[in-house]
């Protein structure tokens, strides 16, 4: 939250929170205590980035509570000093995205999980995200468009917002909808059914383009459950296919390989061990050294000890 990488921007940040310090005064104490905290760097002797140290107090306060909701986050009692903090505009989205929050996963990164929970406290840490994403954008002036098309300064990172984007999706804002056909993680989370759709065909049509799949595959567990399950299902439907093909024409073609035959060990990985087994049975014991056209030399010793 309000820092960068530009030196100018920088120096302005300072003086804005400066600004937002003194507006506050004009507010309760409980909202000025909440601008206050918000802005808190060092607190017995632990160093915090903006945000930061409220994220962590809240998350300590509320780790033994059950079934926390948004408001024990954020009460409509400090409303003030978030419009204060990003402007009416990013305020009134900031509320609509965490209404639903709750219907994506709270973890991200390499070690996701596709778990989603109704308890507000594991989604403290994706708020605090949240919240600060808007802050920056209202202080940079920034807008959707701006965002997607990259047009902003040199020495910003960070202000991608996917839920921010779903959100414009979602309200049928048809320049966003336009410009977002490869934001797959936007698309996944949104309630558009159409981007949706033209996703799955897209991932069809990509066969062997690995750039194309890999972005829809690492991105369709993000969003919505059951744009994942639509996503799923054309994926299990396809896999079936080429599963059935390659076993039914490795059991006919005798010793000849074929393009596919490096593809088998995949087979594995989908059926379980049944459908190697039935192929190598089917080949006969004299064929069963071509380890290089199916998976290691061990693994086939080892189904030569299953079946013989």
């Amino acid at each position: 939250m309000l820092n960068f990488y530009n030196q100018e921007l920088q120096t302005r940040a300072k003086e804005y929170i400066e600004k937002i310090k003194n507006d506050s005064k004009k507010l309760d104490k409980e909202n000025q205590k909440f601008i206050e905290d918000i802005f808190l760097t060092k607190k017995n002797e632990t160093y915090y980035s903006y945000g930061g140290y409220l994220g962590s107090a809240l998350t300590q306060e509320l780790e033994t509570k059950k079934d926390v909701k948004f408001n024990d986050i954020f009460p409509k009692s400090i409303y003030p000093a978030l419009k204060l903090l990003m402007g009416e505009k990013f305020f009134k989205i900031f509320i609509e995205i965490s209404k639903n929050i709750t219907n994506y996963p709270f973890s991200s990164g390499c070690n996701r999980r596709m778990v989603r929970s109704k308890n507000y406290f594991n989604y403290i840490n994706p708020l605090f995200n949240l919240l600060g994403n808007f802050v920056n954008l209202y202080f940079l002036n920034i807008d959707i468009i701006t965002i997607i098309k990259r047009e902003y300064e040199k020495g910003v990172y960070g202000i991608d917002n996917p839920y921010y984007i779903a959100y414009e999706i979602d309200n049928g804002n048809q320049k966003v909808i336009d410009l977002t056909y490869n934001n797959m993680k936007a698309i996944f989370i949104s309630n558009n059914k159409e981007l949706v759709e033209l996703t799955g065909k897209l991932l069809l049509a990509a066969k062997l383009q690995e750039g194309v799949r890999q972005q829809i595959c690492e991105n369709m567990d993000g969003g919505l459950q059951e744009n994942f399950e639509y996503m799923f299902k054309i994926i299990y439907d396809e896999g079936r296919k080429i599963v059935d093909y390659l076993v039914q024409n490795e059991l006919k073609r005798g010793d000849s390989p074929t393009k596919y035959s490096e593809l088998l060990h995949g087979i594995k990985r989908i059926e379980g061990i049944d459908y190697l087994v039935q192929i190598l049975q089917a080949l006969g014991k004299e064929t069963l050294d071509r380890a290089a056209y199916y998976w290691e030399e061990m693994i086939l010793k080892n189904l030569c000890l299953v079946i013989y």
